[in-house]
Order: structure tokens, then C-alpha cells, then sequence
């Protein structure tokens, strides 16, 4: 069975013991998944949403043994893609907590979400802010101003 994982990943499920070959769709960072090639099959295509609907394809397989590309065994492959989902709500209320002030740029955005951030991790910082402000502004909770840089601001937050 094959669900609907991100393009360019795959997994591989033994559907009678519940196991599968994840390789990198389940990795503790969730930004990994965030940064894909540029080439979009459909102007409205979101990673970050088709991530978030792929995890819970994988919540709901009750999936138990997933063998990573990297790192550990995965010992209860649906509850570590139910981990994940939380994650990635708690970088969504911080990234809505973040706009209460001022109207602020992905970049700026990064930086508090991730504080810790080494020079060559910025791009997948950004890239998963941005992914998170795409959703947020399509369903009308955030808005954007400028065009140079980019701003984003939530006048409802």
C-alpha cells in the first residue's frame, strides 16, 4: 500500500505486519519534508499540507515498525507520526503568537521559532515558516504587505 506521502518519498508498507521502509518521512525534524523541488504540479500545492495529510494516512495505517533512511528504528511508526502532527500545531500557535505584534518577515519568524539555528540551517527554517504562512493565509487568519521583503501580520490575532 502506498499512501499519499510527499512527492519524491516513498514508503513501503507490509500492510499484514504492520511494518514499513520509511526513509525519511518520519525523521524527528519535520522540516525535511518542507523543502522540495521547486516544480509544483498544481499552483495551490503546499508541502506542509501534503505532509500533515500523509502523517495522518500513516496515523491511521496503525503502523508499528518503520525503518528509517537514517537513525534509530522507529518502534511505533503511527504514534511517532502522531508526534510529529503536534509539532507541527505547537510551530503553528508560535508562529500566530509571533504576529500579535508587529508585521514580521518568514525570516524574522525563524529566528524565534528557532533560536538555536546554525548559519546552514536558515533555509529549512525559512522554508517551514513559509510553508506554515502559506496555509495561514489561505484560510484568512494571517494576511501579507510589501513586496520587499515580504511581511506577514495577523490583525485578528
Amino acid at each position: 500500500m502506498f499512501p499519499a506521502i510527499p512527492p519524491w518519498c516513498v514508503l513501503l508498507h507490509d500492510v499484514e505486519n504492520r511494518i514499513s521502509f520509511s526513509g525519511d518521512f518520519l525523521q524527528t525534524v519535520a522540516s525535511n519534508p518542507l523543502i522540495q523541488r521547486n516544480t509544483k504540479t498544481v499552483p495551490s500545492y503546499n508541502s506542509l499540507r501534503s505532509y500533515i495529510r500523509s502523517l495522518k494516512t500513516v496515523y491511521a495505517m496503525r503502523l508499528k515498525l518503520a525503518l528509517p533512511g537514517h537513525g534509530e528504528i522507529i518502534w511505533d511508526g503511527s504514534e511517532k507520526a502522531k508526534e510529529i502532527l503536534v509539532i507541527i500545531d505547537q510551530r503553528r500557535e508560535a508562529i500566530l503568537h509571533f504576529l500579535k505584534g508587529a508585521p514580521q518577515t518568514a525570516a524574522e519568524m525563524s529566528h524565534k521559532l528557532f533560536p538555536d539555528l546554525l548559519p546552514g540551517q536558515l533555509f529549512n527554517a525559512i522554508s517551514e515558516v513559509t510553508a506554515h504562512v502559506e496555509i495561514l493565509e489561505e484560510e484568512g487568519l494571517i494576511q501579507r504587505t510589501g513586496h520587499y521583503p515580504i511581511q506577514y501580520f495577523c490583525d485578528r490575532c
